[in-house]
C-alpha cells in the first residue's frame, strides 16, 4: 500500500478529512459514496459506484437492446465502462477508463449526438464513429453514460433508445437507493 505522508486526526464525531489533493487525484467528488473496507489492520477507502450494484440488470438490458437494434452499446459509471455489447465493442472495452472528454459529458449532464465522425478513448483504445451519448442521472446525480455507437451515421429515431436506456438505469438505481 502506498503511503502519502499525510496525517489527519479523527474528530470527536469519528470523522476524518481526506485532503483535497488526494480527492482530486482519485476523482472523488463532494457527496460521492466511499466503501470502507477492513483488511487485517488496515482500513481502506474505495470509490463506490451505485451503478455497479446493478451489473446483472444493466448487462441484460444492454445485451437485449443490442440484439434488437444491432447498435453497439456502452454503459459507464463515472470512471469506466461497466457494460457493453455489439460487434465493434465486445468485452475488450469492459473496465476501461473513460477519457476526459467523456468525463466532461458526465459533469455537463448534456446529451451529445455526433453528426460527423467523432473519436473517444477508452484507456488506450481509440473508437472512431458516430455516437449518441446520454448521461444517467439519478436523484440529481450524474452517475455515468449510456453510449450508442456505430461506424455509420445513427438514425435519429434511436434517440428514444438512448434516452430509454438512460432512464431505465437511472430509475433502477434511484428506486434501490
Amino acid at each position: 500500500m502506498k503511503s502519502t505522508g499525510v496525517f489527519r486526526k479523527i474528530d470527536d464525531l469519528g470523522r476524518i478529512v481526506i485532503p483535497k489533493e488526494i480527492r482530486k487525484t482519485m476523482g472523488i467528488r463532494d457527496g460521492e459514496n466511499l466503501e470502507i473496507i477492513i483488511d487485517d489492520d488496515d482500513i481502506k477507502l474505495r470509490k463506490h459506484s451505485l451503478v455497479n450494484n446493478y451489473q446483472g440488470f444493466i448487462n441484460d438490458l444492454v445485451n437485449s437492446t443490442n440484439n434488437i437494434t444491432d447498435l453497439d452499446i456502452i454503459v459507464t459509471d463515472r470512471d469506466k465502462v461497466i457494460a457493453c455489447a455489439g460487434s465493434n465493442i465486445k468485452n475488450e472495452f469492459l473496465n476501461k477508463q473513460l477519457d476526459n472528454n467523456l468525463k466532461a459529458i458526465i459533469d455537463e449532464r448534456q446529451n451529445k449526438v455526433s453528426k460527423e465522425l467523432d473519436k473517444y478513448f477508452f484507456e488506450n483504445k481509440e473508437l472512431i464513429g458516430y455516437y449518441m451519448i446520454f448521461p444517467v442521472i439519478s436523484d440529481g446525480n450524474s452517475l455515468g453514460l449510456v453510449i450508442l455507437y456505430s461506424k455509420n451515421q445513427i438514425d435519429t429515431n434511436y434517440l428514444v433508445v438512448a434516452k430509454l436506456l438512460s432512464s431505465l438505469i437511472a430509475n433502477k438505481v434511484d428506486i434501490s437507493c
